[in-house]
């Protein structure tokens, strides 16, 4: 049976003055999951590079005062 490493890609964006915010988590068996923050088309090319492949994406609209649009990218790959 095939083992499966998953990540999230995160991006978030208000307006043209806060900029588009994207974030990569890892998730790990050993929940020590790792969040950092990438240029969206460098890491679009890296995924690509290192085998993930999307199996998801969602979007919505976080409301409020400073509301945003976000949207999610699932990814999966074989464990290594």
């Amino acid at each position: 049976m095939a083992k499966w490493e998953y990540a999230n890609v995160r991006i978030a964006f208000s307006g043209p003055l806060t900029g588009i915010k994207t974030e990569l988590t890892l998730y790990h068996s050993n929940k020590k999951h790792e969040t950092t923050e990438r240029e969206f088309g460098d890491l679009m090319a890296w995924m690509g590079d290192n085998e993930w492949e999307l199996i998801i994406s969602n979007a919505r609209i976080e409301g409020g005062l400073g509301s945003q649009h976000i949207i999610n990218y699932m990814f999966k790959r074989p464990k290594q």
